[in-house]
This record gives structure tokens, sequence and C-alpha cells, in this order.
């Protein structure tokens, strides 16, 4: 599958990166395609990852007790 290509310029979060950071970021990032209605993380986990939604939408609920 081919993703578009953005450019993280358009993106506040990253202006402040040098130009010649780029390709670095770009090696340490993973593209991932995700089913929909796929749990990605539970409330109270320790975050391991960073995810930036390139294409489609993202649900977030909090529930106090992760479902068994």
């Amino acid at each position: 599958m081919s993703y578009d290509t953005i450019s993280c310029h358009q993106l506040s979060l990253f202006s402040a990166i040098p130009d010649d950071k780029y390709p670095i970021l770009a090696q340490l990032c993973q593209i991932e395609q995700i089913e929909p209605n796929t749990v990605i993380f539970y409330e109270g986990e320790v975050g391991k990852f960073f995810y930036l939604i390139v294409h489609g939408d993202v649900s977030v609920s909090c529930q106090k007790v992760r479902p068994s």
C-alpha cells in the first residue's frame, strides 16, 4: 500500500525541526495501518509510542477499568 507524502512543514508540531534533521526523524518512524475498532492503548498504560494520524479518524474514550 502506498501512502501520500505529507510535508512535516505543514504541521506546527514539527516546524522547529531543521530541514537536515527530517531524514533522521523519518528513520525513527514506522507506518502502521490499524484496522477499525482496534484498541491502541488503555487509559493508565505507560505510553511507548507516539501516534500521528495521517488518514482516517480516531475515537478516544475513557474507562476507569480495563475490560477483561
